[in-house]
């Protein structure tokens, strides 16, 4: 891969949303958050979709530990990557050239393989809020998640379940004098 960051850098960001921390990769900082103001009249509010070389994002190939993810926009190949739980992401891999020979047409622009944890056991919570500053500058960012996983059948198998919530109040231009 081009790029492959760890659950650990994805962690120490700060960010709680994958697509605000894959927008740090030169390659996909054109990647979409499609907000409620211009696109709830589609459906596609909160969409977190990738962008890989600003060649659109049906062009770009999401995998989830190297299988196809299923879209988040009824009709496209666009993957909403906020429906990948953040804290059982391991680490994701950002591949940008070459790919189409592996991948076929779907991998024109490249691939990003998110790389599940598939050993999971245990309990995790996390909580993280920002707030702006006195002067009104920022957004309101608040994040919770709660992780469950445990192993069975003596270690063969295992299974995890994640559930997070997000929300994020963006700083508009009228909001100021």
């Amino acid at each position: 891969p081009v790029v492959s960051s760890t659950a650990q850098d994805i962690q120490n960001s700060g960010d709680t949303n994958l697509l605000e921390y894959l927008q740090t990769v030169p390659a996909l900082n054109a990647s979409e958050n499609l907000p409620d103001e211009n696109y709830g009249v589609l459906g596609l509010t909160g969409i977190d979709m990738l962008n890989l070389r600003n060649l659109g994002v049906a062009r770009t190939l999401v995998l989830v530990d190297g299988r196809r993810h299923v879209a988040g926009n009824p009709g496209t190949a666009a993957v909403d990557v906020s429906t990948i739980p953040t804290d059982l992401v391991e680490r994701v891999d950002v591949l940008t050239g070459g790919s189409s020979a592996i991948y076929g047409a779907d991998g024109v622009s490249g691939v990003v393989n998110f790389i599940l944890k598939d050993d999971f056991e245990g309990l995790r919570f996390r909580v993280q809020h920002s707030a702006p500053s006195d002067d009104g500058g920022g957004q309101n960012s608040s994040f919770a998640s709660a992780t469950w996983g445990a192993n069975f059948a003596e270690g063969r198998g295992n299974i995890a379940a994640s559930i997070e919530y997000s929300n994020d109040t963006a700083l508009r231009c009228i909001d100021r004098e």
